[in-house]
């Protein structure tokens, strides 16, 4: 616990900011993501982000810090998988005025014959988070920020 809380202290202000803004991004959307149906999910974490504010081209660092901030938090989030990872995403950075689509694919296990759901966040045709093996799965749906 002490190694933890001396990395956090490691960091500057503002990456101690973004990280605590991850941390409570992830906890309160993957409740979110556990108690509410998506469709109800989606629409409450898109009302987060403003309607006025979605179209900047801006500053490449500043989505790769919310990019570090949220895949170190989720270190710390039980089960904080790709879709909270990815909700948590698109409202840090519909927040900041990036505009992001959320992509949900599918595949079938070859070993267990099951279906395996993936989300991961693109902008500009870019995966942002959530690229890891996708190309293995089928697009089924991408969502833009909509209120």
């Amino acid at each position: 616990m002490r190694q933890i809380v001396r990395r956090f202290f490691n960091h500057s202000g503002e990456e101690r900011a973004l990280l605590l803004q991850a941390l409570i991004h992830l906890m309160v959307i993957k409740l979110g993501v556990v108690v509410l149906p998506f469709k109800i999910m989606h629409r409450l974490v898109s009302a987060l982000v403003p309607e006025d504010n979605r179209s900047i081209s801006g500053d490449t660092g500043e989505i790769d810090r919310v990019i570090w901030a949220i895949r170190a938090a989720s270190h710390y989030v039980p089960r904080a998988t790709c879709l909270p990872q990815a909700l948590a995403t698109q409202v840090m950075l519909g927040r900041r005025g990036y505009s992001t689509q959320l992509c949900i694919g599918f595949m079938q296990d070859n070993d267990t014959g099951r279906l395996k759901g993936h989300a991961w966040v693109e902008r500009q045709g870019q995966i942002l988070i959530g690229d890891i093996g996708v190309s293995q799965f089928t697009l089924l749906t991408s969502l833009e920020q909509s209120r």
